[in-house]
């Protein structure tokens, strides 16, 4: 899987959103490779910085990005880099090594608390999750659709046509109805990842338009079902409930 030469770059030296969204694509198919392989451990190079001239600090970023994906399917993932400074200082001025540290040096993650519909898990994506929690997941291929260049910022999320055409990034699983993403001030996560608004009803909300769904999120439902006796109003917001049976 060989990262891109001479990708196009913005201004602030970040690779162009269609070279972003391709490399971060690519990372994700060596992550699956080596899941599919049954590895525990990971080897990574810097993938392309260097001689290459993609920005150290972005790939970083990317990397970081995949590594949330993939939380909790690897033991240990490391990095072996190269310090070198042969892009005459101007892509990566700092070397390669520093900018990999300063970012995953020490990293520990781990997988989510909250599994969620469009959301993702390693290299499925969860197409489905019924109110007794049974999951609906994605086959895994590398490649059945092209990323979108636009990734989260793209302007028609919404229209049909487009997403059967392009594939965009998934809902982030670390931001849920009473708990924020606590990667918001990270632009790579922000343009890899999807993050809704949060349901002002929580788990009161009685909007079923699929619509509103999509765009809202909204608590995990009771784990006691219909035998749930909890009438307080935190409990009721903070757990969906579903309908009792009218006979």
């Amino acid at each position: 899987m060989a990262a891109y030469r001479d990708p196009e770059l913005t201004k602030e030296k970040m690779l162009e959103k269609k070279f972003a969204i391709n490399t971060h694509k690519k990372i994700e198919n060596i992550f699956a490779i080596a899941h599919h392989h049954k590895h525990d451990c990971l080897v990574l190079s810097a993938f392309g910085c260097g001689a290459f001239k993609n920005p150290p600090e972005h790939v970083a970023l990317l990397f970081k990005s995949v590594i949330y994906q993939y939380a909790g399917y690897f033991k240990t993932i490391y990095f072996a880099i190269v310090d070198d400074h042969n892009t005459g200082n101007r892509i990566n001025p700092d070397g390669n090594f520093l900018p990999f540290k300063k970012i995953l040096n020490g990293l520990n993650v781990h997988p989510p608390t909250t599994i969620r519909v469009n959301g993702v898990s390693g290299p499925n994506r969860i197409l489905n999750k019924t109110s007794d929690g049974k999951l609906n997941l994605s086959d895994v291929c590398i490649l059945y659709l092209q990323p979108c260049q636009y990734g989260s910022k793209c302007h028609d999320l919404k229209n049909p046509q487009h997403n059967n055409n392009y594939l965009h990034p998934p809902i982030c699983s670390y931001q849920d109805a009473t708990s924020s993403c606590e990667q918001m001030n990270d632009e790579v996560h922000m343009f890899t990842f999807l993050h809704n608004i949060k349901c002002q009803y929580g788990g009161q909300c009685d909007d079923n338009d699929p619509k509103h769904l999509s765009e809202y999120d909204h608590p995990n439902y009771c784990i006691d079902g219909g035998n749930c006796q909890n009438v307080h109003q935190q409990h009721l917001f903070a757990y969906r409930h579903l309908p009792l049976c009218s006979d």
